[in-house]
């Protein structure tokens, strides 16, 4: 797989896509154990040296002060991904290289995205609403 096209295409054939998606950004909704549950927002991330990239983004909620501090600690213990400021809020994001990515890691990277996103948002905000 090598274009963000390509990748698109496998994601809304493979996973159930919400029909509120914007045009540039597809939208994902996991459920999840505990009757809980994740949205994932993947977009084109652009491309760089090493190909086109995909981001997987999922919000937490507001975080500030121990609270931020202790979930970017926490957030060093994950395999994968970090934790991004948009707007007033806080998301969790991993990024997908395309260039050379099989169906299985595109399977795993993003419901790996949904699970930590999930863990994260308990830990810090002891909601689910995203």
């Amino acid at each position: 797989m090598a274009t963000f096209r390509e990748f698109e295409k496998y994601v809304r054939a493979n996973f159930k896509v919400r029909t509120e998606s914007r045009k540039d950004m597809i939208a994902i909704g996991f459920n999840l154990p505990d009757d809980r549950s994740q949205l994932i927002f993947i977009g084109r991330g652009g491309s760089d040296k090493f190909g086109e990239v995909a981001h997987c983004v999922s919000f937490l909620g507001e975080l500030t002060g121990k609270k931020l501090e202790k979930a970017l600690e926490e957030t060093a213990n994950l395999n994968t991904g970090g934790l991004i400021k948009i707007g007033e809020g806080i998301a969790y994001r991993c990024t997908i290289l395309l260039e050379d990515v099989d169906e299985s890691e595109i399977q795993k990277s993003i419901f790996m995205a949904a699970v930590c996103a999930d863990h994260l948002e308990q830990m810090f905000t002891g909601e689910d609403n995203y």
